[in-house]
Order: structure tokens, then sequence, then C-alpha cells
């Protein structure tokens, strides 16, 4: 999840500069407050998700990855993390879209929006993003989809492909 930071970042370098006689940099100065505003608040929330993220991990990594024996003895710091990721990407989402008009349609913003939000995965190369995920084991997962679609359908289990076992979700739900 460090991409979107990264992204962001990115967001901000790219605005500003105009003409000459600086008149474009007049007017350009509250989309780049409205940019910087919501990238930070951006950053915010994503970095609640990489640390939910960690803590979740760390609680897999303990129990030897083994899920149904992670739930059973450390179902509440599980519930825990969980919690907080999708507390904060109901956060981020949304601030996201506020911003989204903008970097997608600026040209050399516009990959970052494909990337974060618009994306689709390698099914269809038009639209594809451009990335691929590194799973922990070491495989790849060539062009997934959008950041917010895998961190959204891995966090309410609604993609098979990101469900770790199905055991484990229906020990969740249980």
């Amino acid at each position: 999840m460090a991409v979107v930071p990264i992204a962001a970042a990115g967001l901000i370098a790219g605005c500003g500069g105009g003409d000459d006689d600086g008149s474009s940099s007049t007017e350009l100065t509250a989309t780049k407050t409205f940019l910087t505003d919501h990238t930070a608040d951006l950053v915010k929330h994503t970095t609640v998700m990489q640390e939910a993220a960690d803590e979740y991990y760390a609680l897999a990594e303990s129990s030897g990855f083994d899920y149904e024996k992670m739930l059973a003895d450390k179902c509440d710091a599980v519930d825990a993390s969980l919690t907080k990721a999708k507390g904060a990407f109901v956060e981020a989402n949304p601030n996201y879209e506020q911003m989204e008009g903008i970097v997608a349609g600026i040209p050399r913003t516009a990959q970052y929006d494909t990337d974060i939000d618009a994306g689709s995965d390698a099914s269809d190369p038009e639209n594809a993003v451009s990335f691929n995920l590194t799973l922990s084991n070491g495989g790849v997962v060539k062009q997934p989809g959008n950041l917010f679609f895998l961190i959204e359908t891995s966090l309410y289990g609604t993609n098979e492909e990101l469900i770790v076992a199905r055991q484990a979700r229906q020990l969740l739900e249980a």
C-alpha cells in the first residue's frame, strides 16, 4: 500500500508552474491547495491501512499462517486490525474520489488515477494498471487491478482470488 502515498506525492510535484506571466500560476493555487490537502488526508488514511495490514500480517506470521489457528487464538486482535483497516479505507476512498477528476484529467497524473482507482486488470490491457503485485511467497500477480479494488475486496472478502482460506472467512462470519 505504500504506492498510494508515493503516487500522492507525485500529484503534488506535478501541480504548479504556469505561463511566464504568472497568471496561470495564480489560477492554479486553489487547485494545488485542494490537491495538497486531500493528498495529506489520503496519506494519513493509507498509513493507517498499512499499519493495520502490518498488524494482521504479524498475527498471521505468529500463527504460522494457519488462519484457523490464528482466528481461534487471536480473534479479537484479528478483528481489531481488520476494523482499523476498514475504517481507514472508508475514509480514504471518498477522499480520493473528491480529487479524482483533477488527477484523471491531467495527462501527466492520469496514470495515478488508473493505478489508484480506475484501472482494470490485465484482461483489459488498454485500461490495465501499470504495476504487478508481488506476494509474500514470491508469487507475482500481473496487473491485478487498481489499488482500491484490491484493498476493498481483500478487506471485505469479496474476491475469491484474494481470500487466503475459505475456512478462515467462514470462521469470521460465524
